[in-house]
């Protein structure tokens, strides 16, 4: 590589990426185990995540996702390791997030008071048990950027998050019930790029979705932000795909 090529990528924002962040590692063990999805799990990865409340996803479209799934089961068998896996995850997920933003169900999280609480419980977990670069509150889910610390299942720390903010959110809505939905969606962050677009996605989702202003939330922590990460500057950058 010519020092004029190096240049280039010292200066690129993707190699710069904020503190503790690392990509993942093919070299290094990764843990795969399935739920409705697989998912993937390696020591220090940092992780896209995404939970709704209980009533977000229709029940038709819940019945069309486990069908789908079924039938790739019955074609693909169980290797998820494998590149046909990982595109139908893909492909999955995009559906799910393409349906979560259109707004179903009872959207609790419209109302600012729950936001306030769930937003509480991220941040109370932020520099505990993990490394929260950003989140974005939707009306009726989140995604966030989260990094959990050595020895903390992420399973474990979502079920902290939502446990708590479901407590906290029927308290003060004076509402009782199931809040979340079971699973979870999350995906491994495979380099600096796929971070930077993630981010991305995120700080945008409640603009992509045409919400108000006050119908959502983002938050993007002080340490990402001394890095150069802000919401400002990632929507800026000229992401190519990784």
């Amino acid at each position: 590589m010519s020092g004029a090529a190096a240049k280039v990528l010292e200066d690129d924002p993707f190699f710069q990426v904020p503190p503790g962040f690392q990509g993942l590692d093919v070299q290094r063990q990764i843990v795969v185990y399935r739920r409705n999805l697989p998912h993937w799990r390696q020591e220090h990865g940092t992780y896209f995540v995404t939970a709704r409340l209980a009533d977000a996803l229709p029940p038709l479209v819940l019945q069309e996702l486990r069908q789908e799934r079924l039938e790739f089961l019955k074609s693909a068998g169980t290797a998820f390791h494998s590149l046909q896996w990982q595109a139908f995850v893909r492909h999955q997920t995009a559906r799910i997030l393409q349906e979560l933003d259109q707004g179903y169900g009872s959207c609790l999280l419209r109302d600012p008071a729950a936001r306030d609480e769930l937003a509480a419980s991220l941040r109370h977990q932020h520099g505990r048990s993990c490394d929260i670069g950003c989140f974005v509150l939707m009306p009726n889910h989140w995604h966030a950027l989260i990094r959990p610390y050595a020895g903390v299942e992420l399973e474990v720390l979502l079920g902290r998050i939502k446990g708590f903010s479901a407590w906290q959110i029927n308290r003060v809505l004076g509402a009782g019930g199931k809040l979340w939905g079971t699973e979870s969606y999350d995906r491994l962050i495979r380099d600096g790029r796929h971070l930077a677009n993630t981010m991305r996605y995120i700080v945008l989702n409640g603009q992509q979705a045409c919400l108000p202003a006050d119908d959502y939330q983002v938050w993007v922590s002080s340490e990402w932000e001394q890095a150069g990460w802000t919401a400002g500057a990632v929507i800026s950058w000229d992401v190519l795909p990784s």
